[in-house]
């Protein structure tokens, strides 16, 4: 399983991306920064086995960024996540 998710930040400063519940656990969330998918720089990961998954940006400027959900363990259909 892998999902995408895009978020565009009006003003710069600090962005924190909190994936909660992910029950899997094996997997990972990466942020990316960028106008489109194929330009996007990486600028932060969390590869915890933790089903809380944190990643804190600081001094961020505007922008597009995109959220990179990846499922390594066993695929759920029942299996909900939170992002924040």
């Amino acid at each position: 399983m892998e999902d995408w998710y895009v978020v565009d930040v009006p003003t710069s400063g600090s962005v924190t991306v909190t994936l909660s519940n992910f029950i899997p656990r094996d997997g990972q969330m990466v942020v990316y920064r960028g106008d489109s998918c194929g330009e996007a720089i990486l600028v932060g990961n969390d590869g915890s086995f933790e089903t809380t998954k944190q990643v804190t940006l600081s001094n961020q400027q505007p922008g597009r960024y995109f959220i990179y959900i990846i499922n390594d363990g066993i695929p759920s259909n029942s299996m909900n996540y939170a992002i924040t």
